[in-house]
């Protein structure tokens, strides 16, 4: 009847050292008593399912492998854990940046194939048709054009408001001395 009683002492302390285990909160030297009890032959039947799980996590530990452990090694486990999360939540946001920047990029190509699709340059007697190659020149001969436009709407307005003014003088004499005026400046 007490050897009843130990096992389930036993038990139910290793019930409660694995939900500590499976939350981080285990120390260096409960991990080791976590390994020993499932090297063990007294695991208990509901633990027997953790026991191969087990024995992978101590033939991976460099501690048990070691004789001696450093007195201050308790606690260590749950610093690198946290230590563990902080890098991960690093690389999960170098992973979004890295995913953000592709996504940016392929919108940008898809733009610019929207834009300039089928647009090229001729350069040493070469074709170029990367449109992120020749976006600049691109942009360049868009700006150029604009600034030819201007001139010629500009030039429009001007000619408008040299007719309005001819149109204005009822003498043809005076008009026709305005009309030479205006076309020897041109």
């Amino acid at each position: 009847m007490t050897k009843m009683k130990n096992n389930k002492l036993t038990t139910d302390r290793y019930d409660r050292l694995l939900d500590r285990f499976f939350d981080g909160d285990t120390a260096i030297e409960e991990e080791r008593q976590l390994y020993r009890y499932f090297r063990s032959d007294s695991v208990s039947a509901r633990h027997e399912r953790y026991r191969g799980m087990f024995a992978g996590f101590a033939a991976m530990s460099a501690e048990e492998n070691t004789s001696v452990a450093a007195p201050s090694s308790a606690g260590k486990t749950v610093g690198s854990r946290r230590v563990l999360r902080v890098v991960m939540a690093v690389a999960a946001s170098l992973l979004c940046v890295v995913l953000l920047g592709t996504a940016y990029s392929s919108m940008h190509e898809r733009q610019l194939e929207r834009l300039y699709g089928g647009s090229y340059v001729i350069e040493d007697g070469r074709r170029i048709d990367n449109l992120c190659a020749i976006r600049s020149h691109i942009e360049k001969t868009l700006a150029a054009s604009d600034a030819i436009e201007r001139d010629v709407e500009q030039h429009a307005v001007i000619k408008n408001a040299e007719l309005d003014v001819l149109r204005n003088i009822d003498d043809p004499a005076a008009r026709d001395k305005v009309m030479k005026l205006l076309n020897d400046s041109i």
